[in-house]
Order: C-alpha cells, then structure tokens, then sequence
C-alpha cells in the first residue's frame, strides 16, 4: 500500500512540475494557452477534474497549435478511465510534437492500460529513439513484452513466468498496472521458515526500488531545474541581443535619414501650368471667377514671380479639355521640359467632386468637357493626376495648387458639385512626394468673393506671394492667406473655410519669386 501511494505521488510530478503553490495559476489575469494549462495543472493536482478539463479545452481553443495542451487533456480523460478520448488527444499532441518521447511514453501507457500490448511496445520504441537512456520507457516495453508472451502461452497452454523488474511511467499521469508476483511456496528446511526468509528478501527489493524511485525524483528535478535556469538564462541573452539590434536599428535609420537629406539646391528653371475654367460645355456647371483667378496668377508668375513667358502654358474654358490637361501635364509640354532641378507649378481653378458622387469611391476634377454623371469617362480623376506628377514630371520641386473644392454645394458663388468632402491635400502630397496647397479642408466649401472678381483664396494668395516686397517665402505667402481667406469668408458667409498646405520634401522653404540660375528656351 505505501508503494502504490508513493507511486502515485510519482505519476503526477510531470504532469504538475510547473504548478509550484507559489505560481498564480487559478487567477486569470490574462487569458492565453499557457495560462489555461497552468491553471489545468493546478486544478487537476487537487482533483478539479471538471474545472481543469474547461481550462484546457479553453486553452485549446485560443491555440489549437500547443501540444502540452492535447497532451494534460489525455492525461486527464485517460484519468477519468475515458480511454477513446484520451487517445484521440494523445494522438493529436503527437501529430503536433512528434519529437516527444514523453508523449509517446504516454500513449504506450494508455495502450498498454487497454492491453493493446504491441501498440504500447511501438511507442516506448519511439520514445527510446529519442531518449535511449529512459527508464521509463524501457521498464514499461518490458512489461508489455512479458504480458504479450503471457497471452501467447496462455492461448497455447503454456505457463511463462513474470518480467523480474516490472515498473511504472513515472513520466505520464497515465498509471500502469503492477502486476502481482508469483506466491512463493513455503517449506521447511531443518526448522527453518524458507518462505519467511523469501518474505524478507521480497520486502528488501521493494524497499530498495522505493529509495530507487526517490533517488529518480530527486534527479528530474535537478535536471528541470537545471533545464529551466538555461532556459532564463538563454532568454536573457535574447533579450540584451534584442536591444542591442534596436539600437543598432536607430542608428541606421538616423544615419540613413541624415544621408537622405536632400541639399539646398537653387532652382534651375521654373515652369508652370494654369488651367482656369468658368465655362463648361454642360452650362449648368458655369462659374464665374476661375478662368480670371487663372490669369491673374498667369499675370503674377510672368511679372513678380520671374517666370519667363514660354516657361508658363495656359489652358482656358474650351481649351482646358481633358485630353489637353493630361497631354500638357504627362506627354508633349512638361515631361519633355522640365528637369529634376527645375521647378514646376501646376495651378487648377475649377469645379471638383466628392468620391461619393463616383461608384469607385474616387475624387475628380472637372474639366470643359466632363459630365457630373460620366466622371469615370470625362472628369480628371486625382489618383491619375498624381500618378502622371510622380511618374512623368521629372522635377524634384512640384507645387500643386488646388483652388476646386470637391465639396461646393450648388450654390451659385461655391465651387463643387456637392456638400460633401474637398481634396484632400495630405493624401495628395504623399503620392506626388511634393507640396499640396489646397483652398479649404476636406470637410469645408471653397468660395468666390463678394468684394473682387476673383476667388478668395487665388486672390489672397497672390497678395501672399508678392508680400515682403515679392520676397516672401511660400510658407509665409500660405500663412498671410490663410488668415485673410479665414476672416474674410467668416464675415461675409458665417461660415469656415481653411486653406491646407502639405509638404513632403525636405530642405529650405521655397520662394516662388526667385531667379532661375540656369533658364532654358521653352517650347
């Protein structure tokens, strides 16, 4: 009786090792696989059986891919003498770890306990290629040898005698029988009680496998100790690895960001592209100012903006078509002039959609030709205009300025189609990499002014740029029209309208006034 209880306290140390009373197993401060099966192990040593067996199948059910988990699962149906399910989990976790000789000893138990002997025999074999010196597995190959060769007499009529060192999984919580011993005749010799003598020397062989079995316990617990103090270990030089890769990681990226920086470099030559459109083929779509915003910048740019006169195309109500907008900005006029240090300015006054008037979800601008109910096939679609800025304008330097509001309500002094949304200039100046001035957010209605012939913003803006007697940065022309476009909207309409600039290039703030160091002839 005390072997079979010190027996016992043995089948549950593998399957308990890593539920000390000191591990917070029961709290469930987090779900996660591990945290299920530690709290299974726990429940399972004090006989919680059901409540472990939900911690596992919860945990099975966050992560189908851990093993251990199959694995406690079998222990505990095999447990529950529930010995088909324990052997469909076994079979799992084998299918998942099939390097573990633990969990081959294991289903060779569970074999072994349903007397489907030479399945057992198989998988001890297995667990023995892996762990050549396991006693566990040897010990238990034995028994099941002897008891196949007891069932082969027996069916032949013959007698064999027991295995002499028949022994316990001690590495599973799935326990084996222990088969009886042979009853020792006893006989009188002179006096003497021969069985009393064979009593005693049986009693000295249990003693001596007990102390045996105690001296094992002892030593698997060294060598987990030892395992997981290399384990600590081994993620600490992980971890001081891992940051020395962060840090090696920032002083890239830092080295590269500054290697990256582009240089100040002059501006070569400057070129610019107006297009203004009050006058549509669909009159409905008529406005009033754009096409005179647009010559008046045309104006600014050749005067006070140093632009020379073949260096500035501009496109005007019939002209404006889509077919002339796209081949000036990606096929006979800018591609073929402009080059990577020079500086190009594309100016565009006109009606804008919402991406909510187009199936696809896409903004468009109009041009003299477009129809509000033909977008895809008549309007400039934004995606394609910063596509052919990034991939046909050579330039380093593109300026973009957007007076078309995609969300101008058909009132007769807003631009746009519908109240809906404006250009959004953040997401242009990621695609083109360049500068983005749009005339109000994207939530916002851009408007014509009550005072001049002119839209607010073109004509603050230019009033911006010839600021600072024509010397004003772009950054300081925006900010001027910015305040003045704000003020002068919200006392005259009640409502916002805010200017947007974004920039994605790096280096000094850009005069739009400044001399070109080497101008070329234009077309």
């Amino acid at each position: 009786m005390k072997l079979s209880k010190a027996l016992s306290g043995l089948l549950l140390l593998a399957v308990l090792q890593g539920a000390s009373a000191s591990t917070p197993c029961l709290a469930e401060w987090y779900d996660s696989d591990r945290s299920c099966l530690e709290r299974a192990r726990t429940l399972f040593g004090t006989g919680q059986f059901d409540e472990a067996q939900k911690s596992l199948d919860k945990g099975i059910s966050l992560n189908p891919r851990n093993a251990e988990l199959f694995y406690m699962r079998g222990v505990l149906y095999s447990t529950l003498k529930r010995f088909d399910l324990a052997l469909q989990d076994m079979d799992q976790a084998l299918a998942l770890n099939p390097n573990s000789a633990n969990y081959y000893i294991a289903r060779g138990t569970l074999y072994s306990n349903m007397t489907k002997y030479d399945l057992a025999i198989k998988d001890f074999d297995q667990a023995l290629r892996y762990e050549p010196r396991n006693d566990s597995a040897r010990i238990n190959k034995e028994y099941c040898e002897t008891e196949l060769q007891k069932l082969a007499a027996s069916a032949a009529g013959t007698k064999i005698s027991s295995a002499p060192n028949l022994g316990v999984a001690v590495s599973t919580a799935v326990p084996i029988p222990v088969p009886k011993a042979p009853k020792e005749k006893h006989t009188k010799r002179g006096g003497a009680d021969v069985g009393t003598v064979s009593n005693e020397s049986a009693e000295l062989q249990r003693l001596t496998k007990e102390l045996e079995a105690k001296q094992k316990q002892k030593d698997q617990e060294s060598q987990l100790a030892a395992k997981l103090e290399a384990e600590r270990k081994e993620k600490e030089e992980l971890l001081r690895k891992l940051a020395e890769i962060k840090v090696a990681s920032r002083t890239a990226d830092k080295k590269a960001e500054e290697e990256a920086k582009p240089e100040d470099k002059p501006v070569k030559d400057k070129w610019a592209l107006i297009i203004g459109i009050s006058k549509f083929k669909n009159e409905s779509l008529n406005l009033k100012y754009p096409s005179k915003d647009a010559k008046d910048f045309y104006e600014y740019l050749i005067s006070d903006g140093k632009f020379q006169k073949d260096h500035v195309k501009m496109l005007l109500d019939e002209q404006a078509t889509r077919g002339n907008i796209l081949s000036e900005l990606g096929d006979r006029w800018l591609p073929r002039m402009a080059a990577p240090d020079d500086l190009v300015l594309i100016y565009f006054s006109s009606h804008g959609s919402s991406s909510d008037m187009d199936v696809g979800g896409v903004n468009y601008l109009l041009a003299h030709d477009s129809e509000p109910d033909q977008l895809f096939a008549s309007g400039l679609a934004m995606q394609d205009l910063t596509r052919v800025i990034k991939g046909r304008v050579h330039s380093d330097r593109v300026v973009l300025i957007l007076d078309a509001c995609h969300s101008g309500a058909a009132e007769p002094e807003s631009k746009g189609l519908v109240r809906v949304k404006n250009v959004d200039a953040e997401a242009i100046a990621q695609g083109t990499g360049q500068m983005v001035i749009s005339s109000s957010t994207p939530s916002q209605v851009s408007w014509e002014s009550k005072e001049v012939p002119n839209s607010v913003f073109t004509r603050y803006l230019i009033d911006g740029l010839k600021s600072k007697n024509g010397k004003a940065t772009l950054g300081e022309a925006f900010n001027f029209m910015k305040d003045k476009v704000q003020n002068e909207v919200l006392r005259a309409r009640g409502v916002l309208q805010t200017p947007v600039m974004k920039s994605k290039w790096q280096g000094s703030d850009l005069i739009i006034s400044a001399p070109p160091i080497e101008p070329r002839v234009g077309l």
